[in-house]
């Protein structure tokens, strides 16, 4: 695998938790936030969220992310050259996102539990 590979890689798992991320915001709000309490109809609603979300983040974001992604595995790079770069801009991710899921899930702050260890 050359670096080019493994950076889509990177981008496209980068990319899944994106979108996950904005899915369960937006999940979260509609069970909060309405009214509804009908558990077919907002399970009905919450399905055409994923699609209305899913179908543009694969789109839209898709080059949104790399782009990103692009310049935050660059800079990256220019810290620690090749792929051990790439493995350490898509490990700083995966731990950015692994934060919000913490939160978003189990409201527990990643960043706190890790001030109070030290």
């Amino acid at each position: 695998m050359n670096s080019k590979s493994i950076t889509k890689f990177c981008i496209f798992i980068l990319t899944i938790f994106i979108a996950e991320i904005v899915s369960t915001i937006a999940k979260n709000y509609l069970n909060i936030h309405t009214g509804y309490k009908d558990p077919y109809r907002l399970t009905a609603i919450q399905m055409g969220i994923i699609v209305v979300i899913y179908y543009p983040i694969f789109t839209f974001l898709g080059s949104v992310a790399e782009m990103i992604s692009k310049g935050f595995v660059k800079k990256t790079k220019s810290v620690f050259s090749g792929i051990p770069g790439i493995i350490i801009a898509f490990a700083l991710g995966l731990l950015i996102c692994f934060g919000i899921f913490l939160k978003l899930w189990h409201h527990i702050n990643l960043i706190e539990v890790v001030w109070h260890k030290f």
